[in-house]
């Protein structure tokens, strides 16, 4: 019977061995992949903030344009009333 226990006392031990080496191996490859995905998420943030740089200056040109435009117009407004009298003056008055 001690035979048997001690035998069963030495399975245990090699089992508890394989056991703890397991959870480490697992917790070391844990780790590892832990790092690398961690990694990869900072280049692919990196990468959006480099896109939502772009995008914002894009959106910026889109509106300074949109004003540009828009003193074209007034400018034209101003323009064609004074332009539309110097045509009048030359056509009916100018004989």
């Amino acid at each position: 019977m001690k035979k048997v226990s001690q035998e069963v006392e030495k399975e245990v031990g090699t089992l508890k061995d394989s056991a703890i080496t397991i959870l480490r191996n697992t917790n070391t490859r844990l780790e590892e992949l832990l790092i690398l995905r961690g990694n990869e998420l900072k280049d692919t943030i990196s990468d959006i903030e480099i896109i939502k740089g772009k995008a914002d200056q894009e959106v910026k040109s889109y509106f300074n344009r949109h004003k540009i435009i828009d003193y074209l117009i007034y400018i034209d407004l101003l323009i064609s009333p004074i332009l539309f009298l110097i045509v009048i003056y030359f056509l009916f008055l100018g004989k």
